[in-house]
Protein backbone atom coordinates (compact mmCIF):
# COMPACT_ATOMS: atom_id res chain seq x y z
CA UNK A 1 0.00 0.00 0.00
CA UNK A 2 2.77 2.47 0.96
CA UNK A 3 4.66 1.58 -2.24
CA UNK A 4 1.58 2.43 -4.30
CA UNK A 5 1.20 5.79 -2.55
CA UNK A 6 4.87 6.67 -3.16
CA UNK A 7 4.46 5.70 -6.82
CA UNK A 8 1.44 7.98 -7.18
CA UNK A 9 3.30 10.86 -5.51
CA UNK A 10 6.21 10.40 -7.88
CA UNK A 11 3.88 10.35 -10.89
CA UNK A 12 2.14 13.51 -9.69
CA UNK A 13 5.48 15.29 -9.35
CA UNK A 14 6.52 14.32 -12.88
CA UNK A 15 3.16 15.38 -14.29
CA UNK A 16 3.36 18.72 -12.43
CA UNK A 17 6.82 19.39 -13.87
CA UNK A 18 5.59 18.67 -17.40
CA UNK A 19 2.59 20.96 -16.95
CA UNK A 20 4.76 23.75 -15.52
CA UNK A 21 7.16 23.47 -18.46
CA UNK A 22 4.28 23.75 -20.90
CA UNK A 23 2.84 26.73 -19.03
CA UNK A 24 6.26 28.45 -19.09
CA UNK A 25 6.48 27.90 -22.84
CA UNK A 26 3.03 29.43 -23.31
CA UNK A 27 3.91 32.40 -21.06
CA UNK A 28 7.24 33.08 -22.79
CA UNK A 29 5.54 32.69 -26.17
CA UNK A 30 2.95 35.33 -25.27
CA UNK A 31 5.66 37.69 -24.00
CA UNK A 32 7.77 37.16 -27.12
CA UNK A 33 4.80 37.73 -29.43
CA UNK A 34 4.03 40.92 -27.49
CA UNK A 35 7.61 42.10 -28.05
CA UNK A 36 7.27 41.52 -31.80
CA UNK A 37 4.00 43.47 -31.98
CA UNK A 38 5.45 46.30 -29.88
CA UNK A 39 8.59 46.44 -32.01
CA UNK A 40 6.49 46.64 -35.16
CA UNK A 41 4.52 49.57 -33.75
CA UNK A 42 7.73 51.35 -32.70
CA UNK A 43 9.32 50.95 -36.14
CA UNK A 44 6.10 52.10 -37.82
CA UNK A 45 6.19 55.25 -35.68
CA UNK A 46 9.90 55.73 -36.36
CA UNK A 47 9.38 55.58 -40.13
CA UNK A 48 6.80 58.37 -39.83
CA UNK A 49 9.15 60.45 -37.63
CA UNK A 50 12.00 59.89 -40.10
CA UNK A 51 9.85 60.93 -43.05
CA UNK A 52 8.73 64.10 -41.25
CA UNK A 53 12.35 64.96 -40.41
CA UNK A 54 13.32 64.51 -44.06
CA UNK A 55 10.46 66.52 -45.49
CA UNK A 56 11.35 69.64 -43.48
CA UNK A 57 14.86 69.57 -44.92
CA UNK A 58 17.00 68.19 -42.09
CA UNK A 59 20.36 66.90 -43.27
CA UNK A 60 21.13 63.20 -43.54
CA UNK A 61 22.93 62.98 -40.18
CA UNK A 62 20.06 64.62 -38.33
CA UNK A 63 17.52 62.38 -40.08
CA UNK A 64 19.59 59.37 -39.02
CA UNK A 65 19.65 60.69 -35.44
CA UNK A 66 15.86 61.01 -35.46
CA UNK A 67 15.57 57.42 -36.73
CA UNK A 68 17.74 56.10 -33.92
CA UNK A 69 16.10 58.18 -31.20
CA UNK A 70 12.63 57.00 -32.26
CA UNK A 71 13.70 53.35 -32.12
CA UNK A 72 15.39 53.39 -28.71
CA UNK A 73 12.82 50.86 -27.36
CA UNK A 74 14.14 48.29 -29.87
CA UNK A 75 17.82 49.19 -29.33
CA UNK A 76 18.57 46.67 -26.58
CA UNK A 77 20.43 47.39 -23.35
CA UNK A 78 21.78 50.87 -22.67
CA UNK A 79 25.53 51.40 -22.85
CA UNK A 80 25.55 55.19 -22.31
CA UNK A 81 24.94 57.34 -20.32
CA UNK A 82 26.12 56.53 -16.83
CA UNK A 83 26.46 58.86 -13.88
CA UNK A 84 29.83 60.33 -14.93
CA UNK A 85 28.66 61.57 -18.34
CA UNK A 86 26.16 64.28 -17.46
CA UNK A 87 27.33 66.27 -14.45
CA UNK A 88 25.87 69.42 -16.03
CA UNK A 89 22.42 67.85 -16.38
CA UNK A 90 22.27 65.38 -13.53
CA UNK A 91 20.87 66.98 -10.36
CA UNK A 92 23.59 67.42 -7.74
CA UNK A 93 24.10 64.48 -5.42
CA UNK A 94 22.01 62.09 -7.51
CA UNK A 95 23.19 59.03 -9.40
CA UNK A 96 21.33 57.56 -12.37
CA UNK A 97 20.11 54.59 -10.34
CA UNK A 98 18.83 56.86 -7.58
CA UNK A 99 16.97 58.94 -10.14
CA UNK A 100 15.27 55.89 -11.59
CA UNK A 101 14.20 54.78 -8.12
CA UNK A 102 12.84 58.25 -7.50
CA UNK A 103 11.04 58.31 -10.84
CA UNK A 104 9.32 55.00 -10.08
CA UNK A 105 8.31 56.02 -6.58
CA UNK A 106 4.56 56.48 -6.11
CA UNK A 107 5.19 59.36 -3.70
CA UNK A 108 6.37 61.72 -6.47
CA UNK A 109 4.29 64.33 -8.19
CA UNK A 110 3.94 64.06 -12.01
CA UNK A 111 6.90 66.43 -12.44
CA UNK A 112 10.17 65.13 -11.01
CA UNK A 113 13.91 65.53 -11.48
CA UNK A 114 14.13 62.45 -13.69
CA UNK A 115 11.99 64.21 -16.30
CA UNK A 116 14.34 67.20 -16.41
CA UNK A 117 17.30 64.85 -16.69
CA UNK A 118 15.78 62.89 -19.59
CA UNK A 119 14.84 66.08 -21.46
CA UNK A 120 18.44 67.27 -21.10
CA UNK A 121 19.80 63.96 -22.42
CA UNK A 122 17.36 64.08 -25.36
CA UNK A 123 18.40 67.60 -26.34
CA UNK A 124 22.09 66.76 -26.00
CA UNK A 125 21.60 63.68 -28.20
CA UNK A 126 20.03 65.69 -31.01
CA UNK A 127 22.61 68.49 -30.82
CA UNK A 128 25.73 66.32 -30.56
CA UNK A 129 28.16 65.89 -33.44
CA UNK A 130 28.69 62.33 -32.20
CA UNK A 131 25.28 61.33 -30.76
CA UNK A 132 26.39 57.92 -29.52
CA UNK A 133 28.68 59.55 -26.99
CA UNK A 134 25.45 60.81 -25.42
CA UNK A 135 23.14 57.81 -25.86
CA UNK A 136 24.30 54.40 -26.96
CA UNK A 137 22.71 50.96 -27.00
CA UNK A 138 23.97 47.46 -27.66
CA UNK A 139 21.95 46.92 -30.84
CA UNK A 140 23.69 49.95 -32.39
CA UNK A 141 27.14 48.49 -31.80
CA UNK A 142 29.39 47.69 -34.80
CA UNK A 143 29.55 43.98 -35.49
CA UNK A 144 25.94 43.31 -34.53
CA UNK A 145 23.03 42.64 -36.88
CA UNK A 146 20.23 44.25 -34.87
CA UNK A 147 20.88 47.82 -36.05
CA UNK A 148 18.04 49.93 -37.46
CA UNK A 149 18.54 50.78 -41.16
CA UNK A 150 16.96 53.45 -43.34
CA UNK A 151 16.95 53.76 -47.13
CA UNK A 152 16.76 57.56 -46.86
CA UNK A 153 18.80 59.30 -49.55
CA UNK A 154 19.39 63.05 -49.42
CA UNK A 155 19.28 63.08 -53.22
CA UNK A 156 15.55 62.41 -53.03
CA UNK A 157 14.87 66.12 -52.36
CA UNK A 158 13.60 66.54 -55.91
CA UNK A 159 10.92 63.88 -55.51
CA UNK A 160 7.34 65.07 -55.08
CA UNK A 161 6.65 62.27 -52.59
CA UNK A 162 9.30 61.05 -50.18
CA UNK A 163 9.24 57.29 -49.56
CA UNK A 164 11.30 56.08 -46.63
CA UNK A 165 11.63 52.49 -45.44
CA UNK A 166 13.09 51.44 -42.10
CA UNK A 167 14.16 47.87 -41.45
CA UNK A 168 15.48 46.07 -38.41
CA UNK A 169 16.20 42.50 -37.40
CA UNK A 170 14.71 42.58 -33.92
CA UNK A 171 16.38 40.00 -31.65
CA UNK A 172 14.02 37.69 -29.78
CA UNK A 173 15.69 37.45 -26.39
CA UNK A 174 13.11 35.73 -24.20
CA UNK A 175 13.91 32.22 -22.94
CA UNK A 176 13.00 29.37 -25.35
CA UNK A 177 12.80 31.79 -28.31
CA UNK A 178 14.88 29.44 -30.47
CA UNK A 179 12.51 26.57 -29.77
CA UNK A 180 9.40 28.67 -30.40
CA UNK A 181 10.68 30.36 -33.57
CA UNK A 182 12.93 27.73 -35.24
CA UNK A 183 12.23 29.17 -38.72
CA UNK A 184 13.86 32.51 -37.92
CA UNK A 185 17.57 32.99 -38.76
CA UNK A 186 20.04 33.53 -35.94
CA UNK A 187 21.66 36.96 -35.82
CA UNK A 188 24.61 38.37 -33.87
CA UNK A 189 23.65 40.72 -31.04
CA UNK A 190 26.43 42.51 -29.18
CA UNK A 191 26.40 42.01 -25.41
CA UNK A 192 29.30 43.26 -23.30
CA UNK A 193 31.32 43.63 -26.48
CA UNK A 194 30.79 40.02 -27.61
CA UNK A 195 28.35 38.68 -30.25
CA UNK A 196 25.56 36.45 -28.96
CA UNK A 197 23.20 34.49 -31.22
CA UNK A 198 19.45 35.16 -31.06
CA UNK A 199 16.60 34.55 -33.51
CA UNK A 200 16.03 37.76 -35.49
CA UNK A 201 12.60 38.89 -36.67
CA UNK A 202 12.84 41.11 -39.76
CA UNK A 203 10.49 44.10 -39.47
CA UNK A 204 10.06 46.67 -42.25
CA UNK A 205 7.99 49.84 -42.31
CA UNK A 206 7.47 52.29 -45.16
CA UNK A 207 6.12 55.84 -44.89
CA UNK A 208 5.26 58.24 -47.71
CA UNK A 209 4.94 61.98 -47.24
CA UNK A 210 4.68 65.05 -49.43
CA UNK A 211 8.16 66.46 -49.93
CA UNK A 212 8.09 70.09 -48.76
CA UNK A 213 11.90 70.35 -48.75
CA UNK A 214 12.06 70.45 -52.54
CA UNK A 215 10.54 73.94 -52.55
CA UNK A 216 13.27 75.60 -50.50
CA UNK A 217 16.37 73.40 -50.82
CA UNK A 218 17.22 74.24 -54.40
CA UNK A 219 20.83 74.89 -55.43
Amino acid sequence: MSLCIRHKRGSSMVESCIVMCLLCMVLFGILQASQIVTSRNIINYASIATARAATVGLDAEMVNTVTHYATIPTAGRMVNPDSKNFHGILPAGKRVGELWDEALSTSNSPRFEQADYEVGVSEAFHRADYPRTVLDYENWAPGGEAEIHSDYDKNDYDEEILTITLSQKVPLTFPLARAMFPHLPLIDVMQDGEPVKYPGKQIDSTSRIENHARFYLKD
